[in-house]
């Protein structure tokens, strides 16, 4: 039976514009005991961006050190680091900004819009991730705090979606070649990002799951420069997302692609 009241309601839910970070749905079971859900979607509107950008703003931790990004219920990994004079930031930020442009060589100025349309003043996540490792299956533990980005969660939840969508930087080096070695994309190329779930042990609960941003596999096309929803419940309950990106276009030091990718939306629940 519960099985089947989680297709209704998830049904029910996605059917609604979600503009608070909680919701409750509830159903009736055969024993006529009442089945509770708790949903929680991600709401980036309370987070400070300070931080002037092309198009918009940055939050204001970007490059402090040893600063998690926690919003409602979620805490996304962020890490800084310095070279010379310069931080450089991975894992997790928020923007607004709507810039869509090729800066070209002007890293990392264009590291902060997302292709897909957004309104303005629209806050979404922005990511810095790493090449998945090849030794990750069902089963293995992983150590949290070598992965770059991760997400947790305030207790072992059921990840059912989130938005994923082009960073500028990735789309324009995947046409045009450019950074490390990177080539343009051809038929054959692709880029995705991959989610694995863990639970409070930090063990994979089964295998992740794969989304293509760009896919290139059969033919060169069109690539869907939309926010783009996917769907995450097969993972069941977990602790932590983590996050990884793949790509074609690998060379000696592994992905040359860059690792960026765009978010939104990440809705989870629980049900008692």
């Amino acid at each position: 039976m519960k099985k089947q009241f989680l297709r209704l309601s998830t049904s029910f839910v996605l059917g609604l514009t979600l503009l608070t970070a909680t919701t409750f749905t509830s159903c009736s079971s055969d024993d006529n005991s009442t089945i509770y859900q708790e949903r929680t979607t991600l709401d980036l509107s309370s987070v400070p961006l300070t931080i002037d950008t092309k198009d918009g703003k940055i939050w204001k931790e970007t490059f402090t050190e040893e600063t998690p990004l926690v919003v409602n219920n979620f805490t996304f990994s962020h890490s800084v680091s310095t070279w010379e004079a310069n931080k450089y930031w991975s894992g997790f930020t928020v923007s607004n900004s709507t810039d869509k442009t090729d800066h070209k060589d002007k890293f990392p100025t264009y590291m902060y819009g997302t292709m897909a349309q957004t309104p303005a003043n629209t806050p979404f996540l922005v990511a810095y991730s790493q090449e998945a490792p090849k030794d990750i299956a069902k089963g293995k533990v992983i150590d949290i705090t070598k992965q770059v980005t991760i997400t947790t969660l305030k207790g072992s939840q059921t990840p059912e979606s989130i938005e994923l969508a082009l960073s500028p930087y990735t789309y324009y080096v995947s046409e045009n070649g450019g950074g490390p070695g990177a080539v343009p994309f051809t038929k054959g190329s692709f880029y995705k990002v991959i989610i694995y779930g863990l639970d409070e042990n930090n063990t994979v609960t089964t295998a992740p799951i794969e989304h293509y941003l760009i896919d290139y596999r059969k033919e060169k096309g069109n690539v869907n420069m939309n926010w783009q929803k996917v769907n995450l419940e097969k993972l069941g309950k977990v602790k932590h997302l983590v996050f990884y990106i793949d790509s074609s276009d690998k060379g000696q030091w592994g992905v040359n692609t860059p690792a960026y990718f765009t978010a939104k939306n990440l809705t989870v629940y629980k049900t008692n």
